[in-house]
């Protein structure tokens, strides 16, 4: 370090000497050494220069920061407030408008451009003509399914708004095909139902995994419980204390932090409650006078050898990963789920599955926006 602040390179013809090695002082021997070295190092810069001024210059700081000043103002008034802007976060029209505006219009604008290089050549100063009813219909046709394709990519931030537009760029001269001819666009999800085989019970445990990692443990039982609650409602009531004015750390959604892992009794408890509302009919028709108390059919099917040889072969297959040592006797098994949002899609719709049902117990936990957005994802 003092060779660096002293501009100084070691040459191996001079036998690789440090800097200030002439006079006998080593300063890598102890701290107080090393001390000394900077403060000669100091002097040695310093020279020549005791007749320059201290340079003033103004600064100006920008701060750019995701939490609010509320959150990160130091205590007891350390630093003057700045001069800040706040900056809500996108709504999700704003983020459907910010990926879908350049598709959308690119096709009107490439028409524009056309008809203007072949009217270059004229004196004709005609203004910019809206597309008539004909093109605005066809172009809403064209792109109303791109809306789904946004919302699913773009609000788990599973693709920016610039690769997405990208990928989703509409062929050129798309006005000048007939409407027959044109594809729309289909969301990936369809295209990659068709590549999924796997047995209906593995299908079931690797959503169960899924909403376990995404999910608290604590919400299990709002979602997926039956029953009257016995217990009765406290009532809230207004606290006489103030407001604390100091900001707290504002917390990230699970589904944007990635999976947590879960124990193996919770991911086969969910798979209880999907099967319940889910498959239940099916399995029950033929022999519904031997099982009397609700429930009991299902808790047998998933105490069944099948399902823990089911999770094995989900996690050779890499679709879950377990987080736990193997040899590890003493406490239950964990693991964390190793698919996205896009394949509960996936399997949602090519299932059929009632899961509005659990989302919309879900909702009721939320604000309007986080429903309108869970609404459209799941439908």
């Amino acid at each position: 370090m003092i060779n660096s602040l002293a501009r100084w390179t070691p040459q191996w013809e001079d036998g690789v000497v440090n800097w200030g090695a002439d006079n006998g002082v080593r300063w890598n021997d102890t701290f107080d050494g090393f001390v000394h070295g900077l403060r000669a190092v100091h002097a040695y810069l310093g020279k020549g220069q005791e007749k320059e001024g201290d340079a003033r210059v103004d600064l100006c700081v920008v701060f750019v920061s995701e939490a609010p000043w509320e959150t990160i103002r130091p205590p007891l008034g350390a630093s003057p407030d700045p001069y800040f802007f706040d900056i809500p976060p996108p709504t999700k029209e704003a983020y459907i408008a910010a990926a879908r505006w350049p598709g959308f219009v690119k096709p009107v604008l490439d028409a524009n451009k056309r008809d203007m290089d072949m009217d270059a050549d004229s004196d004709s100063q005609e203004s910019f003509q809206t597309p008539s009813e004909e093109t605005r219909m066809h172009l809403s046709r064209l792109f109303n399914p791109s809306l789904s394709l946004a919302l699913d990519a773009l609000h788990p931030r599973l693709q920016n708004a610039t690769d997405w537009a990208k990928a989703n760029e509409p062929p050129p001269n798309l006005l000048d095909n007939p409407p027959t001819t044109t594809k729309t666009a289909v969301p990936s999800d369809e295209k990659d139902a068709d590549i999924i085989f796997l047995p209906r019970l593995s299908k079931f445990i690797l959503l169960a995994s899924f909403l376990a990692s995404t999910n608290p443990p604590k919400s299990d039982l709002r979602i997926f419980g039956r029953g009257l609650d016995e217990r009765k409602k406290r009532k809230r009531r207004a606290s006489g204390k103030p407001t604390k004015t100091k900001g707290e750390v504002t917390k990230v959604a699970q589904h944007l932090l990635g999976p947590t892992s879960f124990t193996v009794d919770r991911m086969l408890a969910i798979p209880g409650a999907l099967l319940e509302e889910n498959d239940v009919d099916s399995r029950i028709h033929g022999h519904a006078s031997e099982f009397s108390i609700p429930g009991e059919e299902t808790n047998m099917e998933i105490s069944r050898v099948a399902v823990y040889a089911a999770v094995v072969e989900l996690t050779s297959m890499r679709l879950l990963t377990r987080t736990s040592a193997v040899n590890q006797l003493d406490d239950p098994p964990t693991f964390r789920a190793a698919v996205g949002m896009r394949w509960r899609c996936v399997w949602q719709r090519s299932w059929m599955l009632v899961l509005g049902i659990f989302f919309g117990r879900l909702c009721s936990c939320l604000n309007w926006s986080s429903r309108r957005i869970l609404s459209a994802a799941c439908h």
